[in-house]
């Protein structure tokens, strides 16, 4: 068996929580109501390639707000509407994450950003 092509990053999985659950559903333009126990696709974050997990955590803690202001957005991109207090701690009572430091690349094509 030939060996999997890695790339150069890590993958961080941010999944919602009941808090942000409760938060969607408290929208005006919401409209339906999403339960916890729903199915609900996470999102996937490539970060920097790293071999400590201190590291990982360090870089999230300092990116944390780019990513919880676009799951923010993913509901409304009305910021008067977002939670007030956007901090690290609030993040995480929000959302589970996983990171996963094997990134296997099983395309064809080179990546591209788009």
């Amino acid at each position: 068996m030939s060996e999997l092509p890695t790339i150069d990053r890590c993958m961080l999985m941010v999944i919602p929580k009941k808090s942000y659950f409760e938060w969607a559903n408290s929208l005006p333009s919401t409209y339906s109501i999403i339960e916890p126990d729903d199915t609900v696709e996470p999102s996937s974050y490539l970060l920097p390639d790293f071999d400590d997990e201190e590291d990982v955590e360090k870089f999230i803690s300092k990116k944390f707000r780019i990513i919880f202001e676009n799951e923010l957005s993913a509901w409304t991109s009305n910021e008067t509407e977002w939670p007030t207090k956007i901090t690290y701690k609030v993040f995480k009572d929000w959302f589970d994450i996983h990171v996963s430091t094997m990134v296997f690349d099983l395309g064809q094509n080179a990546i591209k950003v788009v």
